[in-house]
């Protein structure tokens, strides 16, 4: 359960930083992202392909691939709504 709270809550904080700063996401870097396991990239590509959403595929794999990073770390999680909504 607390992964899937750390998950939704960094989905909170790229919606704060893009009130805030017209930004969709936290800035993750890029290899992180990529060391996400195949299974996990395979999940996040079938969630895209059937989502809903205004943004091109590859804002919201990033968006997503973050939040599964994200998930991870808990205490980055924090920091990123610090950062973004407080």
């Amino acid at each position: 359960m607390q992964q899937t709270i750390a998950h939704e809550a960094t989905h909170v904080a790229q919606s704060c930083r893009l009130n805030r700063e017209g930004k969709q996401d936290l800035g993750v870097g890029a290899a992180r992202l990529q060391a996400l396991s195949q299974s996990v990239q395979v999940d996040i590509q079938r969630a895209v392909a059937t989502g809903r959403s205004s943004y091109p595929r590859s804002v919201q794999w990033r968006i997503e691939a973050e939040a599964m990073a994200m998930e991870q770390t808990p205490t980055q999680v924090s920091a990123a709504l610090d950062q973004f909504c407080g």
